[in-house]
């Protein structure tokens, strides 16, 4: 069985961490589509800002919500991500600017996905429209993955949908953790 790893649905429960393109070394659609390595890089090349709320709820977190499609970790996270994953991901670290004037974490790093599959099942879901023909879904009435898409791995990007796809095995390692940041649902409970 795989999973879809995504933002806590309530969203307004917690803090969520917009990129800074503009103090950016490294854009955010290198982070979200590229499969290409990005480390070693420098936890300033990667800026984000905190708009809603405050540095404790920020740093209670170990996988904090964020912009793009890439689960933005803390060192315990990220260790169990890198222990099922091996070299399908490298962990970049981020500078996060916290609501309090001034004050910034270097406690997250974006969880990068080196492995990217084409999970969808295109016989059994129903795309509704691509935005590039046969390469990006854009609406989908239906999405069914295809049960051997993660070919024996626990960590990937599907460039159908540009969604992070974890294993059971993985998804229940994190849930242990008990962070309320951490967020997985079914190929067919996502909404679009």
């Amino acid at each position: 069985m795989v999973w879809i790893w995504l933002n806590p649905v309530s969203e307004n429960e917690y803090p969520y961490a917009d990129f800074d393109d503009a103090n950016s070394v490294i854009s955010s659609a290198d982070i979200s589509v590229s499969n290409r390595a990005l480390a070693p890089n420098d936890p300033s090349d990667i800026v984000l800002k905190i708009d809603w709320g405050s540095k404790e709820k920020v740093l209670n977190l170990a996988c904090l919500p964020n912009g793009i499609r890439c689960p933005l970790v803390d060192d315990v996270i990220g260790e169990y991500v890198r222990k099922y994953a091996g070299d399908d991901v490298e962990l970049l670290p981020v500078t996060v600017r916290l609501r309090e004037k001034g004050e910034v974490t270097l406690k997250f790093s974006y969880a990068h996905p080196l492995f990217h599959i084409r999970a969808l099942d295109l016989e059994k879901s129903i795309i509704d429209h691509w935005l590039i023909p046969d390469v990006a879904v854009h609406l989908f009435s239906k999405l069914v993955f295809k049960s051997d898409c993660l070919q024996g791995r626990h960590f990937a990007r599907d460039t159908y949908t540009n969604r992070i796809v974890v294993s059971n095995e993985l998804k229940n390692a994190l849930l242990l953790t008990g962070d309320f940041g951490l967020w997985f649902i079914k190929p067919e409970q996502l909404e679009m």
